[in-house]
């Protein structure tokens, strides 16, 4: 918060979105809130209403704030304006375990919760660089193996609890957890010549959007 405070200097009204996994989802609601106190001109989407009706938006085309995790290789286009990370993070470790995940399921297809499938493309962009929307389609499909994933991908997936089978041993199930949960959190500033879409379960890291035929009925 003190970061983005000290970067992010706008004099209108910020849309905050939180993206990437169910985890971000809770600290951005944090990190608002206490943007809010510090005197940021907060806006929000439509579907978060604790807010209050003043803060929501149904379009806007001012400036946003992404709240993301800093574990994907593909960045956002716009400004990193704050970043920070759990005591005891590390990436190595983090890769390690993403090896061995890969490694042990080998071949077989990933099956995801019926909430993670529609919010795929957010997951997917920090890995997935241009073809994001196909990959939520063949995940969608269960066309999707273990081995077609990114390992670091599959990893904040099990960690997030958006995968249904394969199951993980307990203890592999935790380590996961353990590992999402200390992923780095980052801040950009995203200043789009266009409306952004506000639909966060498909918003890619370029501001585009997946179209939602990829979903089916």
């Amino acid at each position: 918060v003190a970061q983005t405070m000290a970067s992010a200097v706008v004099s209108e009204p910020v849309l905050v979105l939180g993206l990437d996994t169910q985890l971000n989802e809770v600290a951005t609601d944090t990190i608002l809130s206490n943007l809010i106190v510090e005197g940021l001109d907060v806006r929000v989407p439509p579907d978060i209403v604790h807010y209050g009706d003043r803060r929501m938006v149904e379009q806007w085309d001012g400036p946003q704030l992404w709240i993301t995790n800093g574990l994907g290789p593909v960045d956002p286009v716009r400004t990193r304006v704050a970043a920070t990370s759990m005591p005891g993070c590390s990436r190595a470790e983090f890769d390690r375990a993403a090896t061995e995940l890969v490694r042990t399921l080998g071949d077989e297809p990933v099956v995801l919760q019926p909430w993670a499938l529609q919010a795929l493309p957010r997951y997917l962009a920090g890995w997935d660089d241009g073809a994001a929307c196909r990959l939520a389609t063949d995940l969608r499909e269960g066309t999707a193996a273990a081995t077609d994933l990114p390992g670091d991908l599959l990893l904040v997936l099990y960690g997030d609890g958006a995968v249904l089978s394969p199951s993980l041993s307990p203890a592999a199930q935790q380590q996961a957890a353990e590992l999402v949960g200390q992923a780095p959190l980052e801040a950009w500033l995203v200043e789009p010549g266009d409306g952004v879409a506000l639909d966060t379960d498909r918003l890619l890291r370029d501001g585009s959007s997946c179209a939602p035929w990829i979903y089916g009925s």
